[in-house]
């Protein structure tokens, strides 16, 4: 109990004693206000560049992702077979019966084929919002396509509904015109 007084009596004799003296010494209050704003605008700054170089980091990280794999697709020709699939259709007699024709597609699109988006999805905040939107949308079709061209799925197994190629082609195009409008940012 006696060190607090002691402290109070260095900072009384310090700042004056408000008994003795009436007046406020204004040096003494601009200093503590000063010292105490460089501080909180110190961290302030550190966190809004800290904050600054996250968002860019993460932006850079998920936009490289996406180009890598519109570049993969262009690489493993996944259009080209897609494409192919719905030319080539013609009814004819299958094991299915006379008059039906049935399609394979078969794409090897990996399981984790999204690892930096599935990391930084909690951090999408930071891009625009036109940009998280696409690559959400981006992410979304291009496992939608997975979903359906990989064991399992309608387009692997094979199908007779020739909507459903041209709907699985429709998809893959419209993910590869996102990735591209994405990449070039």
């Amino acid at each position: 109990m006696t060190e607090a007084l002691e402290w109070c009596v260095v900072v009384w004799d310090f700042a004056g004693s408000p008994a003795a003296d009436k007046s406020v010494n204004w040096s003494t209050v601009a200093i503590a206000l000063t010292s105490g704003l460089i501080g909180i605008g110190g961290s302030w700054l550190a966190l809004g560049w800290q904050a600054w170089r996250e968002s860019r980091s993460v932006r850079a990280a998920i936009l490289s992702e996406v180009e890598a794999l519109v570049e993969i697709a262009g690489r493993q020709r996944y259009g080209i077979q897609l494409s192919d699939a719905i030319k080539n259709w013609n009814p004819r007699p299958s094991a299915y019966g006379p008059g039906v024709s049935v399609r394979r597609v078969r794409l090897n699109i990996p399981e984790h084929y999204n690892r930096v988006y599935l990391a930084n999805a909690p951090k999408l905040g930071v891009l625009n919002e036109k940009d998280a939107r696409n690559v959400v949308r981006f992410y979304q079709l291009i496992d939608s396509l997975r979903a359906d061209t990989s064991e399992g799925g309608g387009l692997y197994e094979g199908t007779d509904d020739y909507e459903q190629m041209k709907t699985a082609y429709r998809t893959f195009e419209t993910a590869l015109e996102l990735g591209k409008s994405l990449a070039i940012r």
